[in-house]
């Protein structure tokens, strides 16, 4: 009820100051009238300190802090710096979307949604590297990208694939040591697949590298039906890779992230999972483009 009569107000505000040809004070309604609507647009309870707690966060600190500038250069009437100011707050609102950025990494996943466990067994499974990282004392656990692991431990499981493949080395110079198929062969072993069901592949640390070296293991056994397993938004790239690699492959997709959800101003605030989510999808366009 307060933000309606908050937002009258300022309406009766705005029609005085276009009656008087008063830009100033038209400037400083209409900011009035922006902050007025964005409170009225507040979610309640936990939705709300959600919000208030993403705002809160480095991303969402700057962009209000832009927005604020804006607002301020508004109501001085300094219009090459509110146009400059509200410029900003888009570009860095839009950079920080996670909304968008999940339907980026949609348009990436959309001809991989098919269920992994409707298919025919396979002959191997390789599961791409990624899904698995060093944790405290000497040990190993799932990475962000870890459904790539254990969905391929459940095909095993479901006795889909007798042999389950898994490559991933490091690249020297990116600060990084782990083999990630020592990891990954590790938690697989833990989860209780022997060690006759896990191959290894070395000299892979890039997605081009783990098509060149799985096609020469795959012309090696005479495998006839291999599954690829990957991030879903990675698939597409990956499986232009192998193909070109002359490795006829049937995708397998894990670790969705799209498709998009709004909720309301909670998804208007920028976060640091809407850049990194643009940040996947940019760069397996990218790959793409380059053939890497």
């Amino acid at each position: 009820m307060l933000s309606f009569v908050c937002l009258c107000t300022a309406f009766v505000a705005v029609g005085r100051a276009v009656r008087r040809s008063d830009h100033r004070l038209l400037r400083a309604a209409s900011a009035v009238v922006l902050v007025v609507v964005g409170v009225a647009l507040l979610p309640s309870g936990l939705v709300l300190s959600k919000t208030i707690g993403r705002a809160a966060l480095p991303l969402g600190l700057f962009w209000l802090a832009l927005l604020l500038r804006a607002l301020w250069a508004l109501i001085v009437d300094d219009g090459r710096a509110a146009r400059r100011g509200l410029a900003l707050v888009v570009l860095v609102g839009a950079l920080g979307n996670e909304p968008l950025g999940r339907l980026l990494c949609a348009r990436l996943e959309e001809p991989y949604r098919a269920d992994p466990f409707d298919q025919p067994p396979f002959d191997a499974v390789i599961v791409l590297g990624g899904g698995a990282q060093a944790a405290p004392h000497e040990a190993y656990e799932l990475a962000p990208s870890g459904d790539r692991v254990f969905l391929g431990a459940r095909l095993w499981v479901a006795r889909l694939t007798p042999l389950l493949v898994t490559t991933g080395t490091p690249i020297a110079g990116l600060g990084k040591t782990l083999d990630t198929t020592v990891a990954t062969r590790r938690l697989w072993r833990d989860l209780g697949i022997p060690d006759e069901a896990i191959m290894t592949v070395g000299e892979s640390r890039t997605t081009s590298e783990e098509a060149q070296a799985c096609a020469r293991l795959v012309r090696a056994r005479g495998w006839r039906r291999v599954g690829l397993l990957t991030s879903a938004w990675h698939l597409r790239r990956a499986e232009g890779l192998f193909r070109g690699a002359g490795v006829d492959v049937v995708p397998l997709a894990a670790d969705h992230v799209g498709p998009p959800t709004w909720d309301g101003l909670y998804s208007v605030v920028p976060v640091g999972m809407g850049a990194w989510l643009q940040q996947r999808a940019a760069w397996e366009w990218l790959g793409a483009a380059v053939g890497r």
